[in-house]
């Protein structure tokens, strides 16, 4: 098994392809985070006499329903015509455990169904490495930083594993920060595959206010103002700055790319390649702009302190002192 670093994106244009709002009721009248199935398919186990037959058909046949009640019409179709783009062959991949089918049925059963919707393959003998974190809510992006996702091949018979010159869309359950996307992305790339286009079943709001978003401030406040009524199914009905309805930007956008390195945040390209092994450009977009909100915080909370009074002013040096100073403490979780 290999620990590859995550290298840089392939296209900074590369996006993903959300079906549903996480948080709020989508286009079937369906609540993804709330549905009374999504445990049940989550927690699915394997007990000591092995997975009964009728168990595994019950909860697969259970997983493909609730994948159903999660699709969107548009969102096929936007794959679709991705896919059209690409030469053959063409395969659906996600990040399935080895333990499979105790570890990420659901993202598997999305990918089969999305296999099926497309008439293309699916990819077998890519697997997800464990990640030995244990993850504190309050912590949480920090420790999915610091650890990130790995994958590797084990392939059993012809056609599986990552094969040169394919091409692959990667689909996964939920988007949160993207980066068991990028993880697989990395995969795919190294090895001589091509990656179209990433989708997920179900998608959080991203929690910062990324450079793309400034330059449409009147239509930014717009969707402020409204996050309580609507914001997230606004971006699944209207769209979101010009994109898609569902569609948001997985690789970091060179907006983000430029904030991060021209506001002078002396040292972060070095901090990022120190101790994760890869720079500001393969990074996703959530994950910059949760680091220029978490460098923004820190800023704030400065100014709040007694002794800061005491300090002339507080630099970026700081923020990223600070910075390193979690993600050190996240890796040894």
């Amino acid at each position: 098994m290999n620990n590859i670093t995550r290298i840089p994106w392939s296209s900074h244009d590369l996006s993903v392809h959300v079906h549903s709002p996480y948080g709020c009721i989508n286009h079937n009248g369906n609540l993804y985070a709330n549905d009374i199935h999504l445990n049940k398919i989550k927690n699915f186990r394997e007990d000591n006499q092995g997975i009964k037959a009728f168990d595994l058909k019950n909860i697969v046949n259970l997983a493909e329903s609730f994948v159903y009640r999660y699709l969107r019409e548009e969102i096929l179709e936007d794959i679709y015509d991705i896919i059209l783009s690409g030469s053959q062959p063409i395969y659906v991949i996600s990040p399935v455990k080895p333990s499979y089918p105790r570890g990420n049925i659901l993202a598997y059963t999305f990918a089969a169904v999305l296999a099926r919707e497309l008439d293309v393959k699916i990819g077998k003998g890519i697997y997800q490495a464990p990640r030995s974190f244990k993850r504190d809510k309050k912590k949480d992006f920090f420790e999915r930083l610091a650890h990130p996702v790995n994958f590797f091949d084990e392939a059993q018979g012809e056609g599986e594993g990552i094969i040169p010159g394919a091409n692959y869309i990667i689909a996964d359950d939920v988007l949160t920060y993207g980066g068991t996307l990028a993880g697989l992305h990395t995969h795919v790339t190294q090895y001589g595959g091509h990656v179209l286009g990433c989708t997920t079943l179900a998608g959080n709001r991203s929690d910062a206010n990324h450079s793309e978003c400034r330059r449409h401030n009147q239509r930014f406040r717009e969707f402020e103002r409204s996050k309580k009524k609507g914001w997230m199914e606004s971006c699944y009905k209207d769209g979101v700055l010009g994109q898609p309805p569902g569609v948001f930007p997985l690789a970091i956008t060179q907006g983000s790319k430029q904030e991060l390195l021209s506001r002078a945040y002396e040292g972060l390209a070095q901090c990022l390649q120190e101790e994760l092994g890869f720079g500001v450009e393969s990074l996703t977009e959530r994950e910059a702009q949760r680091i220029l909100k978490e460098f923004h915080d820190y800023e704030i909370q400065f100014q709040r302190r007694p002794e800061s009074r005491q300090k002339s002013s507080f630099t970026r040096k700081d923020a990223v002192d600070i910075f390193r100073e979690r993600i050190i403490r996240a890796k040894g979780a």
